[in-house]
């Protein structure tokens, strides 16, 4: 585990429309969040939503022991917020700094709401605001099937498959056209609360290398070869 005399798990994620942040607290197990749906201005409220959180759990920023942010795929100008800020705590704090893919964060806030059905598979779908959509399969218990891709709407079927699959994300108009899939769309941005939890729990079992480094994860041109490295990483932990 990270170091116990500095308990807490600060969670970040501005890689959307949204300005989300959490704070776990791993010794009394109670966290505390703040999110709020913004298109523009995570850079001026991210560092006062963090103070707001803390202060809630009743904390400080010398008791975070674990930052964990949103790498993307998202929004450019949003994912860099995050980890410009993330790293910024780091250095400052002097605690390590992990990286988690939104898919991954709003695939783990579905499961923790207890609404996936055990034979269904949870399909990721983000609006990449270019006309085509960011895409990742998940198991009922959240381990990746696929590996987050840039899709086409005209290929979004083909991707789903044979598979029985929950749709979430913040475009559930286009994944009602989806024959077959079952759409919850009370899951558009993640819950960081959660996503503290789980990281704990991933720190404890496999420290730093349960991880993505918390560097941008972009899935277009010459940032392709960044898919690979994060294909090789969910090889590994599976």
């Amino acid at each position: 585990m990270f170091d116990l005399s500095k308990p807490c798990i600060l969670a970040i994620d501005t890689s959307m429309a949204a300005c989300n942040v959490a704070v776990f607290d791993t010794a009394s197990m109670t966290g505390s969040v703040r999110a709020e749906p913004m298109a523009r201005g995570q850079s001026e409220d991210l560092v006062p939503m963090i103070n707001d959180v803390l202060a809630a759990a009743d904390r400080s920023y010398d008791d975070v022991g674990l930052i964990v942010v949103t790498v993307g795929p998202g929004a450019f100008t949003g994912v860099r917020i995050a980890l410009s800020a993330a790293r910024a705590f780091g250095l400052t704090l002097n605690c390590p700094v992990v990286g988690v893919l939104s898919t991954d964060a709003l695939a783990q806030t579905l499961i923790a709401r207890g609404t996936v059905h055990h034979d269904e598979t949870i399909m990721v779908l983000m609006d990449t605001k270019r006309g085509d959509y960011y895409t990742q399969l998940f198991s009922s218990d959240g381990a990746p099937l696929t590996e987050p891709s840039v899709t086409k709407r005209d290929e979004l079927s083909a991707l789903i498959g044979d598979y029985s699959v929950v749709v979430i994300g913040d475009c559930p108009q286009i994944a009602a056209t989806l024959n077959g899939a079952r759409v919850d769309d009370t899951v558009v941005f993640a819950d960081m609360d959660h996503m503290a939890r789980v990281a704990a729990t991933r720190w404890g079992n496999g420290g730093a290398g349960a991880f993505l480094s918390p560097e941008p994860v972009y899935l277009r041109g010459a940032e392709v070869s960044q898919s690979k490295k994060i294909g090789r990483t969910i090889a590994e932990n599976q």
